[in-house]
Formats: structure tokens, C-alpha cells, sequence
């Protein structure tokens, strides 16, 4: 009888229910298409501002002006040139207040002009490429939505670009193109507060998605509720709800069907409740702590007040058993802790001698040559860097000594090859500097830009950027080269290896380009902190290569040691 009871007050609540969503899909699409309407505005705005800014520049008297020029012959005229329309470039950008566009003219004759917080890509290579010939032939503006900049110089991609024909008023010929651009945190910043979770919101070109405008929803796929605006340059705004709430309101309605269905059920566990005490419940008791061994916990004995001698003894050999299962957790820990200090040790004793040698034999060249305040410099830096290198022996130093252990490295390396090797190190959070981090995981990766990424190129020259910033309570360190990069069938075979986990294979050691530094580090993270730690590393082959790093972060003083993370 209770059991058909309480099989008709399920069935009245989901009818209930499956009524209440009816009712209310009306009402959340409604939601949904104004917050659509608002975005779709927005993004409208945006595109507007961005046509009229191509039509005041292809428009304005001084650019045509030098349009129907011949291109200076004589460099200073042309550079006095060049200043002269950037200027109006500048003027005619800086009309649209707080938006940070950046923009570029390339003329057919070569000549080029542009406005914005990055240098332009090199100018012969610009004609040629297919989206500047498409761009040229179009009878109106061409917009596009680049991963990479087009014509700039910059690692603020993705950009939204707008390009537009120049034409010869007086001829009506196309004479070239201009170029306006717009990063999407730029974008993003102009509509507003886009991270709302709870919706995907993002622009299609066709059935092609272009970009999603929150990236915590982009992942979603539920197409129920789904709403889609054209905007005016003729791509789509599509947004979709991750869930329904708007059905949360319905919770107090449903609340009085939940509390009779409450009431039957507490009456059942109170009756369950003395009827099963005397034996039921102590097994019960035995069940739920051998289940949680298999959660780890190891911890908590078993102390059941029974009479039944069955129960009784089989507690004791639960306990007996904890007992020696929690020995020998400590035993392995203690081992792999030793381990883990042995490896380090010698990790820290494989100094490279090719380093050594070169860096003294830099510095006895210095002297011979009579650069002795060089070469005492250059010796000063050498003996910090063992100093630092070896630390008394200690696993953790803190961030700004692993930041200077860098920098002296690099310098050195730079003295060498005679200041062909560029970097900058920056900390954007100058209070992470007193965190604690594991000793040498930045110097191995450093290593690893110079000789298989600068060294690699033609030049033997190069920028290495390294920049460490706090992440919500994690620390992130970002080391980017722009060497040779890694090839498709070498990130893939990293990739593996970084998130594989296990110790790397000899053989996969020497068929790895980039070296078995970076995976040590890897392993040494993870093992240290867990496995939403360590190294990630992305490439684009001939063009740069991107390492980061996290790790959580530990602030000096508040730790006696790092160790006690562990």
C-alpha cells in the first residue's frame, strides 16, 4: 500500500512538472531573445563605427591627395610623407573615443601608412597574400575574423578586421586597401560584461562558427532554446541557454507536492529505524567504512556498540587491518619522498660543462681584450648563478630568485653570442615575488628556446619573452621565443609525453627535439602539487614557440617549507 501511494504522488509531481515547463518555455524564450536583441545592437554599433571609419579615411582630401602622388624617391620625403598621413590617421581614429582601433593603408605603388600600438608586418609581403587581393577586388567592405593579425605585428589576436578598396575619386580606381582592426578583448570590453555562464554566445559566418563572445559557454551544444539575430554585415548572432531557469522560480510551487512525499518517507525511516537497529543498522555501519577504503580514507576506525558477536569481531579485524594498511602508506610515502630528494640532487648536479667552459672561456676572452669591468661583471653574475643554483640544498626558492637565476643565465648566453640573443623578463604582479616555486623549472625551458628554437634560425638571433603573473591562486609564468618553433609531428609527440604522465621511454628521449628538461619539470609539478599543474606548450612551426607554467602559490613566511605541501 505505501509503496502505490508513493507511486502516485511521484507521478502527480512529474505531471505537475512537465505542465510547469510548458508554461514557461513561452517566458525564457522571450529572456532569451532580448538578451539576444541587446548583443546583436551592440555588435551592430561596433560594425558601424568600424564602415564609417573606412569611409572617412577613403574619403579624406589629404590621403587622396597622396594617392594621386608619385611615391617619393628621396627617404626623407617620404618618411616626412609617412608622419603626415599618420597623423590623420591618428586624428580621424582618435574621433572614435575609447575604442581602440587600429588601423593601416597599403597603397598598390608599396607605399604604406598606419595608426596603432604595433609596427606593421613586413610591406612586400602584404600585396601578395590572398586576403589583401580579395580584399581589393570587392565592391564594398570584406570583413574577417583572424586568428592571427593581418597586417600588425601584435600577439593581441584574434581580430575582428574590416577591409575596404581605396578608390581615385577623380579615376574611380581601386589604388589599395585599408585595413581596420580590432582585437577581440577590445571587442569583448565594448559590449560589456560577457561572462554570463549560463548562455553560448557566438557570431557564425554560413554554418562556419567564427568566435564565441564568452568563452566559458562556447563549449555548450543544447539547441532547445536557441536564438539567432543577423547582424548588418550579414554574419549571424546565435545564442543558446545552458538551462532553463526561469524553471527555478517553479521550486516553491512544487515545494508542498515534495513535503508530503517527505512526510511518507520519514515515516518509513522511522519505522525502518527501530526495527532494523539491532541488527540491520550495524551492519549498515560495517558496509559504508569498507566502502570507504576504496575512497582512500584510511583514517577513521570502526567503533560499533552491537550485540551480535559477528559484527563485533569483524570490526576488530577492520581496525587490526587499518591499523597496518595506514604503516605502510607512510612506509611508501617516506620512500617516494626520498626518491623524489635523490632525483632532484642529481638533477641539480647535471650542470652542463659545455656552459661552463664557454662561459669562462667568454669571460678569458673579455680579459685578453682588456674589457676587464665586462669580464668582472660577467664573473659577479657567474658565481650567483651557482649560488642560486645550488641554494644550500634546498627544493624551493622563491619566485624572484628563480626569475634571477634566469636572467643571469640568458645574459650570459647573450655576452656569448654577442648580444644576438634579446629577452625581457617581467613580472605583471610584483607581489608574487616572495612566492616559493620549485627550484630550476624555468632555466631547463629558457635553455630549450636558445638552442633548438634562436639558435636553429639562419640568423642565430632572437627575442625570448618571459612574464610571471598571479592566476586567481595560481601562478602562471609564460616563456615565448621566436625561434624556428616546433613541426606538427613534434608537438604531437610533446603533447603525448606531457600529459602521458609516466616516466619517458630512452627511446622517446633521444627522438624528442626539444629535450627531456621540460617533462622532468612536467612530472615534478604534478607530483608536487597534483595534476592541474605543470607545463604546456604550443608552436607554430618557423614562427615562435609558447611555454607555461603553473603552479599553486605559496607565499614565503606563511610556509616554514615547501616541503609542507607536499
Amino acid at each position: 500500500m505505501a509503496v502505490f501511494l508513493t507511486i502516485c504522488i511521484g507521478l502527480i509531481i512529474i505531471a505537475f512538472y512537465l505542465f510547469f515547463r510548458s508554461e514557461m518555455k513561452s517566458d525564457r524564450n522571450k529572456e532569451l531573445s532580448n538578451v539576444s536583441y541587446l548583443y546583436a545592437e551592440k555588435l551592430n554599433d561596433v560594425i558601424n563605427g568600424m564602415e564609417s571609419l573606412c569611409g572617412v579615411i577613403g574619403n579624406n582630401y589629404d590621403l587622396q591627395k597622396t594617392v594621386r602622388k608619385k611615391p617619393e624617391q628621396e627617404k626623407r620625403l617620404y618618411l616626412q610623407e609617412r608622419c603626415e598621413v599618420n597623423g590623420k590617421l591618428a586624428m580621424l581614429a582618435q574621433s572614435y573615443t575609447g575604442i581602440p582601433y587600429e588601423i593601416a593603408v597599403v597603397l598598390d605603388d608599396g607605399r604604406t601608412f598606419s595608426y596603432g600600438q604595433h609596427s606593421l608586418i613586413r610591406r612586400d609581403s602584404i600585396p601578395d597574400s590572398g586576403w589583401h587581393k580579395e580584399a581589393r577586388n570587392m565592391d564594398g567592405i570584406l570583413w574577417r575574423y583572424s586568428e592571427d593579425p593581418l597586417v600588425f605585428n601584435s600577439l593581441l589576436a584574434p581580430y575582428l578586421a574590416a577591409q575596404a578598396p581605396i578608390y581615385d575619386i577623380r579615376t574611380n580606381q581601386v589604388c589599395g586597401v585599408i585595413y581596420v582592426e580590432l582585437s577581440k578583448d577590445a571587442l569583448n570590453s565594448l559590449l560589456g560584461d560577457m561572462e554570463d555562464k549560463d548562455y553560448q554566445i557566438c557570431v557564425l559566418d554560413g554554418s562556419e562558427q567564427l568566435f564565441a563572445l564568452n568563452e566559458e559557454g562556447a563549449s555548450l551544444t543544447e539547441k532547445d532554446y536557441l536564438v539567432a539575430d543577423t547582424l548588418k554585415n550579414g554574419w549571424t548572432l546565435e545564442m543558446r541557454l545552458k538551462y532553463d531557469r526561469k524553471l527555478q522560480l517553479g521550486i516553491p510551487v512544487l515545494l508542498s507536492f515534495f513535503l508530503l512525499l517527505v512526510i511518507l518517507i520519514s515515516a518509513f525511516v522511522i519505522i525502518d529505524f527501530y526495527c532494523g537497529r539491532m541488527i540491520i543498522r550495524p551492519i549498515t555501519r560495517l558496509v559504508e567504512a569498507m566502502n570507504r577504503i576504496q575512497l582512500d580514507n584510511l583514517t577513521e576506525p570502526i567503533c560499533i556498540e552491537t550485540s551480535l558477536y559477528e559484527v563485533t569481531y569483524l570490526c576488530e579485524g577492520y581496525n587490526r587491518m587499518l591499523k597496518r594498511i595506514q604503516k605502510l602508506v607512510h612506509h611508501v610515502e617516506q620512500v617516494q619522498v626520498e626518491a623524489q630528494k635523490a632525483q632532484y640532487a642529481v638533477l641539480q648536479a647535471q650542470i652542463n660543462p659545455h656552459f661552463l667552459y664557454n662561459t669562462l672561456d667568454t669571460i678569458a676572452w673579455q680579459i685578453r681584450l682588456g674589457e676587464a669591468e665586462d669580464a668582472h661583471k660577467n664573473l659577479m653574475d657567474f658565481s650567483r648563478y651557482f649560488r642560486l643554483s645550488l641554494g644550500k640544498g634546498k627544493q624551493t626558492v622563491t619566485l624572484q630568485d628563480e626569475l634571477e637565476h634566469t636572467r643571469i643565465y640568458m645574459n650570459l648566453m647573450s655576452v656569448r653570442y654577442l648580444g644576438q640573443i634579446q629577452y625581457s623578463i617581467t613580472s605583471l604582479t610584483p607581489d608574487i615575488l616572495n612566492c616559493l616555486c620549485p627550484k630550476l623549472i624555468l632555466q631547463p625551458i629558457v635553455e630549450n628556446s636558445i638552442h633548438h628554437g634562436i639558435l636553429q634560425r639562419q640568423s642565430q638571433s632572437g627575442i625570448i619573452t618571459v612574464t610571471a603573473k598571479s592566476q586567481g591562486a595560481d601562478i602562471l609564468i609564460e616563456v615565448l621565443d621566436d625561434g624556428v618553433g616546433i613541426d606538427a609531428e613534434g608537438m604531437e609527440r610533446i603533447e603525448h609525453c606531457l600529459n602521458n604522465g609516466k616516466e619517458i621511454l630512452k627511446e622517446e628521449k633521444e627522438s624528442l627535439e626539444q629535450g627531456y628538461g621540460i617533462f622532468n619539470i612536467n612530472r615534478r609539478l604534478k607530483l608536487l602539487y597534483g595534476k592541474q599543474y605543470g607545463l604546456k606548450v604550443r608552436s607554430r612551426h618557423g614562427k615562435y614557440t609558447y611555454v607555461n607554467i603553473l603552479f599553486p602559490a605559496i607565499w614565503e613566511g606563511k610556509n616554514a617549507e615547501a616541503d609542507d605541501h607536499r
